[in-house]
């Protein structure tokens, strides 16, 4: 039935949709026909009678799950089973260990509508407790300082209890709680998955890995890349998929023809990171060998004078932005649409310099950092926490965020402490003391919500309710007036319920909203760490000095100069046709007086030097 769908696939590509074995694991570099692979195997799967329900494959992004849904539904349709099956359970680990939690919520002393924090939540409550237990430097010292502490932490969970709430670090470990402790339910979900697939596994932490391993009762199909894991500031380790490579349980298969990029652009991104791919047991296909990436397509002779004689161009600038700036309209003179054209760089800040040079010059571009996105200023977080709040009257801690929002000049609450303290002896959320003593959030209590509301009408209820716009327009604050505006409209127009729009805001990533908002006639201009599953036909890396790559930070081993490696060979391999890659001669640290002499970074040197690219010239 779905033969004609596995036309054209290479070998190795055949082999990893069709083979039986109980324990699979693909490398896939970037480019490759991972997700390709991982749609006919589930689609093949299915074929043969597999109920799409009994297939969970697990994503590390919404964004990865929401194209993956699609690319599966697509192929489902085409092999003539659209319309007559369930499509399988594809979900973000978080998402679903949410969902699991949900189910047994109960067995941790929460409700069904919980609240999940994200990183910028989470540091808020920690500065909250360090401030209550009377730290010094509490706004000020790293949130890893403060989490130290033992009456931090101590204090922390307490409030994340009784707000029920929960961060992402404790869904991972309700989850694995829930199917290592419960036997009801680790029978109920090991049983109920015949098939789980893993999308980018060298993303996973120790923990992720415990929570798939304790849900394979069938069979696990790993997809990943030791060279594209640039997440260990997570806690992801890519030596997780190298230890099942040399696991004899599994059989590894390796795809190693890149359908992306053009030779050049393959050749230097091997060469960065050389020796980075650890020697394997032999007679396990890894043998001791560097297992390289080769292209499949061929140079175009026509191409080769866009920017010189070969596709790797690199330039040490005295003015970088400006040489980024002729960099793009060369491309664009000769035939790559502002769209094709992507900058990258380690930081936002070297980003920003970019961005305005573009504004001046007038090339339209997206820059996706936070400074362009409405949802992260101030006003968006507090309407998100509103109706956080509002999915879940129990959180003290949105409450107390979003207390004195809108005012200014003034505070609706003198004592947040001592409303805590009240709200405990009376056992009541901290919301319904605020409602006691102050008219506006009195207003605001005589609405009663559930999760099926409106989001849309909740924001303007609440809005309204708090004058938070009347207070802005009042003190004459119009772009906080226009942006907030600007925001409840964007919930209009997605239509979410309360609960659609919590499920919405919780994970939402740069990766993601590079997808909802991204221009297809501007320049993109994102991080390496933002761009990852992202191509694009010319890409200029930024800023690629020494004390980049690798850097140069007093703490750093060699595991983080693997990463570096590892972080710029992500990033040439977003290159599909050209790379520009770009030096500044001198650099300036925030602690500096004058700037310093740079020098061009030595792992994309040790990638350039061999096959004689371009040199290194002045602009």
């Amino acid at each position: 039935m779905i033969r004609h769908l596995l036309h054209g696939l290479n070998e190795e590509q055949l082999r990893a949709v069709t083979t039986d074995h109980p324990r699979v694991l693909t490398i896939a570099p970037a480019g490759s026909g991972k997700t390709k692979c991982l749609t006919l195997r589930v689609v093949r799967l299915m074929a043969k009678g597999c109920p799409g329900e009994r297939i969970l494959c697990v994503t590390f992004t919404r964004a990865a799950a929401a194209e993956m849904r699609e690319r599966i539904q697509d192929a489902l349709v085409e092999a003539g089973l659209g319309s007559h099956v369930t499509l399988p359970t594809i979900r973000t680990l978080h998402s679903w260990g949410a969902s699991l939690i949900r189910r047994y919520a109960s067995f941790f002393g929460l409700t069904r509508d919980f609240s999940i924090y994200d990183e910028i939540d989470r540091a808020d409550v920690i500065r909250s407790c360090a401030r209550d237990v009377g730290l010094d430097k509490w706004d000020r010292s790293k949130i890893q300082t403060l989490w130290k502490n033992s009456r931090v932490q101590a204090l922390y969970r307490d409030r994340m209890r009784q707000s029920n709430a929960v961060d992402y670090d404790q869904i991972e470990d309700m989850t694995l709680k829930l199917l290592a402790s419960h036997p009801e339910v680790a029978d109920r979900w090991i049983k109920y998955f015949r098939h789980v697939m893993v999308d980018e596994y060298q993303d996973t932490n120790l923990a992720q890995v415990l929570i798939v391993n304790a849900l394979v009762a069938g069979s696990i199909y790993i997809v990943g890349d030791p060279r594209q894991g640039i997440y260990r500031f997570r806690g992801a380790e890519p030596k997780t998929i190298i230890e099942h490579a040399n696991d004899a349980d599994f059989e590894v298969v390796h795809l190693l023809k890149n359908y992306r990029s053009v030779p050049e652009c393959i050749e230097v991104s091997n060469r960065c990171v050389l020796g980075e791919w650890p020697p394997m047991v032999a007679g396990r296909g890894l043998q001791h060998q560097r297992h390289e990436t080769r292209s499949v397509q061929e140079s175009d002779p026509e191409m080769q004078s866009v920017f010189s004689l070969d596709r790797v161009v690199a330039l040490f600038c005295d003015n970088e932005a400006d040489a980024i700036t002729r960099a793009i309209r060369a491309g664009a003179e000769r035939g790559y649409g502002y769209g094709e054209i992507a900058v990258l760089a380690r930081t936002w800040s070297t980003l920003r310099t970019v961005r305005d040079r573009l504004a001046k010059e007038k090339i339209p571009f997206c820059f996706h950092g936070d400074d362009d996105d409405p949802w992260a200023t101030s006003d968006g977080r507090q309407l998100a926490r509103f109706l956080m709040l509002m999915a879940n009257p129990a959180d003290d801690n949105m409450a107390s965020f979003v207390a004195d929002w809108g005012c200014v000049g003034r505070t609706r609450f003198d004592d947040l402490r001592r409303l805590r303290s009240a709200a405990l002896t009376q056992r009541a959320p901290l919301s319904v003391v605020m409602c006691e003593t102050n008219e506006e959030w009195r207003r605001l209590g005589r609405w009663k919500y559930t999760d099926t509301h409106n989001a849309f009408e909740v924001a303007c209820a609440g809005i309204a309710s708090l004058e938070v716009v009347d207070t802005y327009r009042k003190h004459e604050l119009t772009t906080r007036a226009d942006t907030l505006d600007a925001l409840v409209d964007d919930i209009g127009r997605r239509g979410l319920t309360i609960d659609g729009f919590r499920d919405w805001w919780v994970g939402r990533t740069t990766a993601e909203k590079i997808r909802e908002s991204r221009d297809k006639k501007s320049v993109q201009l994102m991080t390496i760490h933002a761009s990852k599953g992202l191509e694009y036909p010319l890409v200029i890396l930024a800023d690629c000095r020494t004390g980049v790559f690798p850097s140069d930070r007093a703490t750093t081993t060699d595991d983080d100069r693997a990463e570096d490696m590892r972080l710029l060979y992500v990033a040439l391999t977003r290159a599909r046709d050209r790379i520009v890659v770009t030096c500044p001669s001198t650099y300036k640290a925030p602690w500096w007086n004058e700037p310093q002499p740079t020098a061009p970074a030595p792992f994309f040197l040790q990638a350039i030097a061999p096959r004689g690219f371009t040199e290194w010239s002045p602009s």
